[in-house]
């Protein structure tokens, strides 16, 4: 792609909301390109990652914008265990209800780097409330209020952020 053959130093992109179900017939082929991170209930956004991933070098960045339901939801499992595993999350921000765009998914960010993780990595985060009244103060608290969480504390069960330094 565009004549790079050895990878991309960073993957920025905001991959599509469409849910499984919408995608069926795509599923075979998904699950014959082998993605670990298929599932056949996740949603396209989730192949994105992996697909992300696989386009950057050692060392590259991989920067998403997308739904935040992958952390939690059971159709997530995998991409939670990938991205874990196989990348040292630099920092994630969850606007969960926050209006960050006009759109019906709560919105989330992640920065990570395809590093094998060090065993005590921190990841920072931050959990915008959904009650501030505007994106600037939205970019405030982040600024103010990024938490640390061990990366090797972050469950395939669900990725719960809490700041272990409280």
């Amino acid at each position: 792609m565009f004549g790079v053959e050895d990878g991309f130093n960073i993957v920025i992109g905001n991959p599509p909301y469409i849910r499984q179900g919408k995608i069926k017939t795509l599923k075979p082929i998904l699950h014959a390109q082998r993605y670990e991170t298929f599932v056949s209930t996740a949603d396209i956004y989730v192949y994105f990652y992996e697909k992300g991933y696989r386009l950057l070098k050692n060392f590259g960045i991989l920067c998403f914008v997308s739904s935040n339901k992958w952390m939690k939801a059971k159709y997530g499992e995998n991409l939670r265990r990938f991205l874990r595993k196989k990348t040292q999350i630099i920092k994630i921000i969850d606007f969960g209800g926050f209006p960050v765009f006009e759109q019906t998914v709560d919105t989330y960010i992640i920065i990570c780097k395809k590093q094998t993780p060090l065993m005590d990595w921190n990841v920072k985060f931050a959990n915008i409330p959904s009650s501030l009244e505007s994106h600037q103060r939205a970019i405030d608290f982040i600024r103010e209020n990024l938490g640390i969480i061990k990366q090797n504390k972050l469950s395939e069960q669900a990725y719960t952020l809490s700041d272990e330094r409280v």
